[in-house]
Parts: C-alpha cells; sequence; structure tokens
C-alpha cells in the first residue's frame, strides 16, 4: 500500500488500506470547508478535463502535458515546480479542480491501477486511466472514452 497524506492549497488527499488486492489502497479527499471524505473517481478528472478542453484547448492541453509527466512517472511536485506559473494560474482559474489537487490524485490513481492491474499480469495498468484522457484530447466525447477502456460509469 503506498501511504500518503497530502495537503495543499484548499484540499486533503489521504489514502487507506484497500480490498483488491495485497497492496491496494483506496484515496479518499476532502476539499476546505467539507467534513465528508470522498473517493475521487476516473470519471471526475476525465469528465473536469473534458470541461477544460471545451473552455479553453491550449489550457487543456497544458493541463494534459502535465498529466502526460506524471503518468510518466514523474512527481506531481517536481511538475508543478517545472511549470510556468502564468500556465498553473492559467489552469487554476479555468473551470473545475485546481491542478494541484488533479495531478497528486492522478498521481495516486495510477499507482493504484499499476498495483491492481499489473502489466506483468496481462492488465493495462496506469496505461487504462491515461488513455481516457488521450481519447478525450482526440475528440472522443468523455462517455465514449470510459466506455472504451471498460469503466463503469
Amino acid at each position: 500500500m503506498i501511504a500518503a497524506e497530502i495537503e495543499i492549497n484548499d484540499f486533503k488527499i489521504s489514502t487507506k488500506n484497500g480490498k483488491k488486492s495485497p497492496n491496494d489502497f483506496i484515496i479518499q479527499a476532502k476539499f476546505r470547508g467539507n467534513k465528508r471524505l470522498f473517493t475521487p473517481k476516473h470519471a471526475h478528472f476525465v469528465i473536469d478535463f473534458y470541461g477544460k478542453l471545451c473552455y479553453n484547448k491550449e489550457i487543456a492541453k497544458k493541463l494534459f502535458n502535465a498529466i502526460k509527466k506524471v503518468y510518466s512517472g514523474e512527481s506531481p511536485e517536481k511538475v508543478l515546480t517545472d511549470m510556468n506559473p502564468d500556465d498553473i494560474k492559467q489552469i487554476n482559474n479555468a473551470p473545475g479542480y485546481p491542478i494541484e489537487y488533479i495531478l497528486y490524485t492522478l498521481w495516486l490513481i495510477f499507482e493504484q491501477e499499476d498495483i491492481n492491474y499489473p502489466r506483468s499480469e496481462g492488465y493495462k495498468g496506469r496505461q487504462q486511466p491515461y488513455q481516457m484522457f488521450q481519447d478525450v484530447l482526440n475528440g472522443i466525447h468523455p462517455v465514449n472514452a470510459m466506455k472504451k477502456t471498460g469503466l463503469r460509469i
């Protein structure tokens, strides 16, 4: 299990033991001012990305490039440190989630997928959720992108 407790800006992300595999973990999040924890889902981020894409394609591409770096193994902290502050501000001024929340949560989701659906056993691991972002960027509606990867909607 990957143990994490991340508190940045207006949100907190933590993990707890899951049941899908011996090393499985469940991601929980909470935004400041809310008492309730919730489990972030792939769909939340794909729909958020689609909203940003509809709002401004250039901003969405900047976000996608950051997601791609996290998918490729860079830490969210490094990606954010290396980004142009104006790009971060543009992404955070677009409708939806802040980039910090997106990158840290997707980092955990990618790790979770690798643990529960390892490539060594013929699964796609982190490729599955990442593929949805690629598909949406390439013009596929998010519902169809989710269906394509086999997510229950």
